[in-house]
């Protein structure tokens, strides 16, 4: 399960942890996902991501709308004589 842990609480528990795997194995290395900086690259990254994603569907879904708008237009010019 995924526990949403502090950084002291979840360094406390990796302690703890490790102390109940060395009982019978070796444990080289462990890390949090605090000290961990993929994870923390990854979620300080995305915050400049969502907007700029975001700004680039509305100028997508406008351009698509006025691309829509003018081959309506010239639709109904073109067809008008039939109407």
């Amino acid at each position: 399960t995924k526990n949403n842990l502090t950084k002291k609480p979840a360094n406390d528990k990796l302690k703890d942890l490790i102390k109940i795997i060395m009982k019978k194995n070796v444990v080289i290395d462990a890390v949090t996902s605090y000290d961990n900086h993929c994870i923390t690259y990854l979620m300080d990254d995305m915050d400049g991501d969502v907007p700029t994603m975001t700004t680039f569907m509305v100028i997508l879904f406008i351009a698509l709308a006025f691309v829509s708008a003018v081959q309506i237009k010239s639709m109904i010019e073109k067809e008008s004589s039939v109407i």
